[in-house]
């Protein structure tokens, strides 16, 4: 069986399936840390046919995507999911795992919880912010904050802000991110600045940059999936500058086809510097929108 064609399949046609459940993404979960494992597995049927994916991957002494919850698992039939469940369950207790939990999005069909509490399983989703980009630009533009309008036209003014889908900017991208981060954690490694340039080249990404006279100074990534849109980092040298590139990317990923544009997470900062984060998505209007989460501890 070709594991990644049927796995990336299954993401493709099952309405809860989105970009988070990928083979790439996982493999670049993976890639973050030399302890972290994939252990995600496709789930047959009797007939030998693909029933189900588990998105399983081994980090910090748990399960999980480096500290966030995995993509939730997706089955064809109850069978095939009670068996995934099974499965959590006993990797869970050989690799003595402290907890394993799970996200839907927003930008997908919501997972039935039922299944999981069942199993002892916590519901403990929370909520994210999500832009209508079937609004026209004008409405958009409208649902700004005020303070914002005037700094970006004062930002388009001063830099060129470029879009690209074909990964031509990718190197200084990761210039930038590394940069931006540099004294703050420990340095990624290569291989997870790659995974970003192959999805841009492969249609599931684009990014948004800021030039000047002295280089490129900041940029945003997005992810594209079944015409959802969702703003994956925003990595800046100096202040500012993406308020106007967060704009451009929003009208970008309209112009690419995506309904809808998840922001981020909300109520979920820890301090100052994530609070002001969440502050700064908010800003480019949208609504907050559950976010279905479980969460289940071992021990």
């Amino acid at each position: 069986m070709d594991v990644t064609g049927a796995w990336d399949t299954m993401v493709a046609m099952h309405p809860c399936g989105w970009f988070w459940h990928t083979r790439g993404w996982l493999e670049y979960c993976a890639a973050f840390d030399g302890g972290n494992q994939n252990l995600s597995w496709v789930q047959s049927s009797q007939y030998m046919r693909v029933a189900g994916i588990c998105p399983l991957v081994w980090s910090g002494g748990g399960l999980s995507g480096n500290g966030d919850p995995l993509a939730w698992p997706l089955a064809l039939e109850a069978g095939a999911l009670h068996a995934m469940l099974d499965g959590i369950d006993q990797v869970a207790s050989a690799r003595c795992a402290a907890h394993v939990a799970f996200r839907g999005s927003p930008l997908a069909a919501a997972p039935d919880v039922a299944p999981f509490l069942a199993r002892g399983y916590q519901d403990v989703s929370w909520r994210s912010r999500v832009v209508d980009l079937t609004q026209s630009e004008e409405v958009l533009w409208r649902g700004l904050r005020k303070s914002y309008k005037p700094l970006i036209h004062k930002i388009e003014r001063e830099w060129e802000i470029v879009a690209d889908g074909t990964g031509e900017l990718a190197g200084a991208y990761a210039a930038v991110h590394r940069q931006s981060r540099a004294g703050e954690q420990t340095p990624r490694p290569a291989r997870t600045y790659e995974f970003p340039t192959e999805w841009i080249r492969n249609g599931h990404a684009f990014l948004v940059g800021a030039q000047g006279s002295n280089g490129w100074v900041a940029f945003a990534y997005v992810f594209l999936y079944k015409g959802g849109a969702y703003y994956g980092s925003g990595p800046s040298l100096v202040p500012n500058v993406q308020h106007a590139i967060l704009w451009r990317a929003v009208l970008e990923a309209k112009r690419r086809g995506a309904t809808l544009f998840e922001l981020g997470w909300a109520g979920r900062s820890m301090d100052r510097k994530e609070r002001a984060i969440e502050f700064f998505k908010a800003g480019f209007g949208g609504v907050e929108v559950p976010l279905v989460v479980v969460e289940k501890r071992f021990g």
